[in-house]
C-alpha cells in the first residue's frame, strides 16, 4: 500500500533524507534550561528559542511522515523504515533523557542509580539504604543488571542509568517494528503504529530507568517470541519469564496471564499456541518466586506495593493533582483525551472486532494479538477491582497500547485510503503537543545538584530528618547519605489537605520534642514548597504558621535553595 506516491527519484530521496538528518541534529542539540519554575506544561518554558524549535519540529514531522509513507529506494524497505524510526524516538521520546543527558537521572531514575550505587558498594542486594530496599526485594535483577553494565563500561551509577535508558528504549522500537510488521504485513503501518504508540502512551517517558522500563522490553521479546509461526520454544519462553519475575515481578504476572489466553486459544482453535508443560512451568516459578521472598520476611514489599499501587506520577493531571486540573490548558487535556480515545478505546474496539469477525480471525497473527490483549485486559482489570483506590487500570495503558495500536490501524485500512489518510492528519496535528507532554513535568522531575549539596552535607551523620517532602528519600540516597533515617509525608496522591496539615502538624511537633537529643534535622527545599501549595493545593500562609517553630530553630545549613535546621 503506497499512500503516498509521487514519481521520485533515488537522488532526490536521499537529499530529503539528509534534510530529516539534519532537523533531527538541530533538535537534538536544543539546550533545554531548567530553572526550578513549576508550571503546569514546564516543557515550554524550559526549551530555548522555542518558536524555532516547534518551526523546525513541525518540518522535521512532516519530512518523517513523507519518509515513512512512500516507498523506500534501497533494496530492504524494512531496513529504511526500521532506521527512520529509531532516528523518530531519539527525538521523541528521548529528546529530554538526552537534552539532559550531562545532568543527573530524573524521576525513578535517581532510586535506579541509588539501587545500583547501594548494589555495588555493598556486594549484595539489601544495603542500608532504606528507601531503596523495598525496590531491591521486588526488583534486584534490574539493580544486579545494572550494577553489571555500568561496571563492564566503567561508568558511574548515574551515567549508566543514562545510557541504558537509551538503549532499551531503541532496542524495544527494534522489537515492535519487527513484530508488527508480523502482524500488519506492511512496514508503513508497523511504523504509524510506534508513532501512535509514542503520543498516546503518556507513561513511556514517565518512568526515568525504573525497573519497569527492563520489563516492558521483556513483555516485548514474549510477544516477539509467540508471534513466530512455530512457538516451540518453551526454553526461551520459560526464561523470558524468570527474568522477568526477578527484574520487574509485576510483568511476570501479566506474561502468565498472556500465556494463560493462548493457551485456552490454542485449545478453542484446535492449535498448539503454548503447551501446557510451559504454562505450569512459568505458572510455577512466579509461585516459587513469591514463597522465596515471603522466605526471606519481604513478603508484604511484594505484593502490597503491587496492590496498593497508587497513580500518583503515571500522568500530568494526576501530578498537578485534582484541586489544580484547571490550572492544565485546554489544548493539553484536548490532547491527551483524543490519544487516549483513539489508541485505547477505538484499539480496542477494533480488536473486538477482529476477534470476533471469523474471516479476520483465520489470520494467525491477529488472532495472536488480540489473545494478548484479552489476557493483558483481564488481568489488569482483575487488579484495578482488587487494589485499593482502583489504581492498576493504568498498568492497561502502559502495556495496551502495544497491541491496540497496530490492530487499529488494520481496522481502520480495511475501512478505505480516506479513513487512514484522516488518521494520519490527526497524528500530525496532535504531534508537536504529544511532543510537549513528554516534557511536561521535567522541571519537577529532574534533580539538581543544589539538593544533592544539601543532602550531602548529612553524608555520615546519624540523624533522623524530617521533611515535608516524600522525595527528599531519593535525595539523600542520590547523596549518599544512607546512614540517616528519615521522616517524610507519604505520597501527595494519597492525601488530602486536612490530613496533609495534620501530618505535618505532627512532623513538627516531633522534631521540636525528638531536636532535644542532638540527632534530629529538618530538611526544607523549595521542592518541599512545591508538594505542599501545588499538590495539595495549601495557602502558604498557613504552611508558614505551622512550619514557624522549625524555622525558629538553629539552622545549621543554607544554600539559597536548602535550608536545614537542626
Amino acid at each position: 500500500m503506497n499512500l503516498i506516491n509521487p514519481s521520485q527519484s533515488r537522488k532526490v530521496r536521499l537529499l530529503v533524507f539528509l534534510f530529516f538528518a539534519i532537523m533531527t541534529i538541530l533538535l537534538l542539540f536544543t539546550q533545554v534550561h531548567l530553572a526550578f519554575n513549576y508550571l503546569p506544561i514546564e516543557s515550554i518554558s524550559t526549551i530555548s528559542n522555542f518558536w524555532f524549535f516547534a518551526a523546525v519540529f513541525v518540518l522535521w514531522i512532516l519530512t518523517f511522515m513523507w519518509l515513512l509513507l512512500t516507498d523506500a529506494t534501497i533494496s530492504s524497505e524494512k531496513l529504511e523504515k526500521l532506521i527512520l524510526i529509531l532516528i523518530f524516538v531519539l527525538v521523541f521520546p528521548l529528546f529530554w533523557k538526552i537534552a539532559l543527558f550531562n545532568g543527573l537521572p530524573a524521576f525513578d531514575g535517581g532510586t535506579f542509580s541509588i539501587g545500583i550505587m547501594t548494589t555495588s558498594s555493598q556486594g549484595h542486594l539489601v544495603g542500608p539504604y532504606v528507601a531503596s530496599s523495598d525496590y531491591f526485594a521486588m526488583y534486584p535483577g534490574s539493580f544486579l543488571t545494572g550494577d553489571f553494565f555500568s561496571s563492564i563500561l566503567g561508568l558511574n551509577s548515574f551515567e549508566a542509568v543514562h545510557y541504558f535508558e537509551i538503549l532499551t528504549f531503541l532496542i524495544l522500537v527494534t522489537i515492535l517494528f519487527v513484530l508488527f510488521v508480523r502482524i500488519t504485513k506492511s512496514t508503513k503501518l508497523s511504523g504509524l503504529a510506534i508513532v501512535l504508540i509514542v503520543l498516546a502512551n503518556q507513561l513511556l517517558d514517565r518512568w526515568y530507568m525504573h525497573p519497569v522500563v527492563y520489563g516492558v522490553l521483556l513483555f516485548a521479546v514474549m510477544l516477539f517470541l509467540l508471534s513466530r509461526k512455530n512457538t516451540s520454544s518453551p526454553v526461551l519462553i520459560i526464561l523470558v519469564v524468570l527474568a522477568a519475575t526477578i527484574d520487574h515481578f509485576i510483568t511476570s504476572l501479566l506474561l502468565v496471564a498472556i500465556l494463560g489466553t493462548f493457551f485456552l486459544v490454542g485449545r478453542l482453535s484446535r492449535r498448539n499456541f503454548v503447551s501446557l508443560p510451559t504454562l505450569l512451568f512459568s505458572i510455577l516459578s512466579v509461585v516459587i518466586w513469591v514463597i522465596y521472598m515471603s522466605w526471606t520476611q519481604v513478603l508484604g514489599t511484594v505484593l502490597i506495593p503491587l496492590l496498593d499501587f497508587n497513580l500518583f506520577g503515571t500522568s500530568y493531571v494526576s501530578n498537578l493533582a485534582s484541586a489544580n486540573v484547571s490550572q492544565v490548558p485546554f489544548w493539553a487535556n484536548a490532547t491527551q483525551f483524543a490519544s487516549l480515545i483513539i489508541v485505547y478505546i477505538l484499539g480496542s474496539v477494533a480488536t473486538l472486532y477482529i476477534l470476533f469477525n471469523r474471516r479476520e480471525r483465520k489470520d494467525q497473527n491477529k488472532l495472536f494479538a488480540c489473545s494478548a490483549l484479552v489476557g493483558i485486559a483481564s488481568l489488569c482489570l482483575l487488579a484495578t477491582i482488587v487494589s485499593p483506590g482502583g489504581g492498576q487500570y493504568y498498568r492497561f495503558l502502559l502495556y495496551g497500547s502495544f497491541l491496540t495500536a497496530p490492530m487499529l490501524l488494520l481496522a481502520v485500512k480495511s475501512l478505505g485510503r480516506k479513513w487512514l489518510s484522516m488518521l494520519i492528519i490527526l497524528i500530525l496535528v496532535l504531534s508537536f503537543s504529544s511532543f510537549l507532554l513528554s516534557g511536561r513535568s521535567i522541571e519537577q522531575d529532574s534533580w539538581y545538584s543544589y539538593e544533592l549539596s544539601g543532602a550531602s552535607f548529612l553524608s555520615g551523620r546519624a540523624e533522623t530528618v524530617y521533611s515535608g517532602s516524600p522525595s527528599v528519600a531519593n535525595v539523600l540516597g542520590m547523596s549518599g547519605a544512607w546512614n540517616v533515617s528519615w521522616v517524610t509525608l507519604p505520597e501527595p496522591a494519597v492525601l488530602d489537605s486536612k490530613t496533609v496539615l495534620n501530618k505535618t502538624t505532627d512532623l513538627v511537633s516531633n522534631f521540636i520534642v525528638n531536636s532535644q537529643t542532638g540527632y534530629n534535622v529538618f530538611y526544607m527545599s523549595n521542592r518541599s514548597f512545591f508538594d505542599y501549595e501545588r499538590l495539595f493545593g495549601l495557602d502558604s500562609k498557613l504552611l508558614n504558621n505551622i512550619l514557624n517553630p522549625v524555622f525558629t530553630s538553629n539552622k545549621i545549613y543554607d544554600n539559597g535553595y536548602v535550608k536545614i535546621y537542626d
